[in-house]
């Protein structure tokens, strides 16, 4: 049977490497980003790729089989540099979305999405797939970054409900586990426990619900999905919500 090929697009950030490492015993794997990845193994391959460019991605996707699409400007860079984030969030989505569409040998593609899109406030009982879309019941400081990933999540659904392709999506609360960015919340309030210092994020006191959920658990989650749309098993009928997943203790924690 053919081993199939994963290309992973941002496969060099947080999510993407430790998808990389985990999908690379069962596929082969290809890492698409503007950055090489620290760690190289020998069951993958790198492409430098900038996907604002729709011709460079369309290139360098056309020997995979499926697409995991990681990339996004993070904070705070997102805050400090918006034009960036919308050519990179935005059209960048566009241009993965488009080049899966129109390769042939492409089967589908999975967006890495967020708890974010559903808000941060007034968080309560049992979240799952239909709690809808709140970009503004988010902090300031995540606010650019939660439109982001809703403004994802509809370039990819649109695509999902127009092509013959899978498009799906995976919704991961705040992701915990080693390689975590330094600069996020989650890892600056763990980092500060750890040391014994005052655990709040910021310069200010934060009291919030927030989703959780372990980069181990976010791996096997993905190696799955991307299984059932390799071997054929989702159909494209119906509501692209149908293709939406969350990946988290589905009730708050607040903290």
């Amino acid at each position: 049977m053919r081993e199939y090929k994963i290309g992973i697009v941002g496969g060099s950030g947080f999510i993407g490497s430790s998808l990389v490492k985990h999908l690379s015993s069962f596929f082969r794997v290809k890492i698409l980003d503007v950055k090489e990845p620290k760690n190289k193994l020998k069951s993958l391959t790198f492409e430098l790729c900038d996907i604002r460019n729709f011709e460079q991605v369309k290139k360098v996707l056309n020997d995979v089989d499926l697409v995991i699409h990681t990339a996004i400007i993070q904070i705070p860079l997102i805050n400090e540099n918006k034009r960036l984030a919308y050519e990179v969030n935005f059209i960048g989505t566009h241009n993965v979305c488009r080049a899966v569409d129109e390769l042939p040998n492409v089967k589908g593609m999975i967006l890495a999405s967020s708890w974010h899109t559903i808000g941060e406030r007034e968080l309560s009982g049992v979240i799952n797939e239909e709690f809808g879309f709140r970009p503004d019941k988010i902090e300031d400081r995540a606010r650019l970054y939660g439109l982001s990933k809703v403004a994802q999540e509809a370039i990819v659904r649109f695509y999902d409900e127009m092509s013959d392709k899978i498009y799906g999506i995976i919704r991961m609360g705040t992701v915990l586990g080693e390689g975590m960015p330094e600069k996020t919340a989650a890892n600056i309030f763990i980092t500060r426990g750890l040391r014994g210092e005052p655990i709040t994020p910021y310069k200010h006191s934060v009291y919030r619900p927030m989703l959780y959920v372990d980069i181990e658990d976010v791996c096997r989650a993905y190696e799955m999905f991307a299984r059932k749309i390799l071997d054929g098993e989702l159909e494209r009928t119906g509501n692209s919500l149908l293709r939406i997943v969350n990946v988290y203790y589905p009730e708050p924690i607040t903290i």
